[in-house]
């Protein structure tokens, strides 16, 4: 089971969110949204943990794949300590 973190939880990232919850090989381990309120309200229904911060999510958080919904890219797309990236843009 891979262990998934989302950076960005707007519009996008919701419908994301329910994706990579609801997939058998997936586990949703953690939510980053700079907006105050918003990965707590993400991660809630999922049990996942919350951050303001993508950089201390990826700092206490033991991630295999990492999700960027963000209308910008914080990690540039490159990988990051031995996690893959998924990015969605417009």
């Amino acid at each position: 089971m891979f262990s998934v973190g989302m950076i960005g939880a707007g519009i996008i990232g919701a419908s994301h969110l329910a994706a990579v919850a609801g997939h058998p090989d997936t586990r949703l381990a953690a939510v980053a949204d700079i907006a105050p309120g918003r990965a707590q309200q993400a991660a809630a229904p999922y049990g996942a943990h919350a951050y303001e911060s993508y950089e201390e999510m990826l700092e206490r958080e033991k991630l295999e794949l990492l999700l960027e919904a963000a209308r910008y890219s914080p990690t540039g797309g490159n990988q990051q300590k031995n996690r893959y990236i998924l990015l969605d843009r417009d």
